[in-house]
C-alpha cells in the first residue's frame, strides 16, 4: 500500500507524498476544501490525522523496510536540529518584536477607526503602523502581528494627520 492511499484510509488527502522535514497541512476526505488534515513522510515511515475524524495519529511503515536503531538515532537527530533552528527563529522574532516595541509611542490608529474602534488607543510604530506585541502566558514577548497602513488612495474615506487617505494593507506576523 502507498502512502497517499494509507492517508486516504484514514481520511486525509494527499496529492502526492513526497519526503519531508515538517508537518504538512491537507484537506480531508469530509472537508475536502479545507486543511483539517496533517501528515508527515520520510519516505519510508510517516503518520498522517484528521481533525474531522477525532485528531488520532495513524503511522504508515514500509513493511518491506524495517526502522533501525541507527533510523531511529539519525530521526531523533533531525528533529533536534529543527527544533534548534526554530528556537532560533523565534528568539529572533522576539528580540526584532523588542526593539519595534521601544519604538512604539500609544496613539488612535486609523486602522481601528475603520474597524470602528477609533477611540482605542494602540501601539503605533514610527512608520505609523499598528503594532500588536504577541505573549506568553507569563507575559513574555513571543513576537508580533504589524498591521501596515499605506497612504494611497483605496476607496477608503480614512485620512491621517497630514490629510492623506489611508487604506489597510495587510499583516506581518512573527511568532515564537
Amino acid at each position: 500500500m502507498q502512502f497517499e492511499q494509507f492517508a486516504k484510509l484514514h481520511g486525509v488527502l494527499i496529492d502526492e507524498a513526497r519526503p519531508v522535514d515538517r508537518i504538512q497541512r491537507c484537506p480531508t476526505v469530509e472537508h475536502p476544501r479545507h486543511k483539517n488534515g496533517a501528515w508527515w513522510w520520510d519516505g519510508r515511515r510517516g503518520w498522517v490525522s484528521a481533525w474531522d475524524n477525532g485528531g488520532d495519529i495513524h503511522w504508515f511503515n514500509d513493511p518491506n523496510q524495517s526502522w533501525t536503531d541507527a533510523d531511529k538515532r539519525a530521526w531523533a537527530a533531525r528533529r533536534i536540529s529543527f527544533r534548534s533552528a526554530e528556537d532560533r527563529k523565534h528568539e529572533m522574532a522576539a528580540q526584532r518584536a523588542g526593539v519595534i516595541l521601544l519604538a512604539c509611542k500609544v496613539t488612535k490608529h486609523g486602522y481601528l477607526n475603520l474597524k470602528g474602534l477609533g477611540e482605542v488607543q494602540a501601539l503605533v510604530t514610527p512608520d505609523d503602523d499598528l503594532f500588536v506585541p504577541m505573549r506568553s502566558l507569563s507575559n513574555d514577548l513571543m513576537g508580533a502581528q504589524i498591521i501596515h497602513w499605506e497612504s494611497e488612495e483605496r476607496g477608503v474615506d480614512e485620512k491621517d494627520a497630514s490629510g492623506h487617505a489611508r487604506s489597510w494593507r495587510g499583516a506581518s506576523y512573527w511568532a515564537s
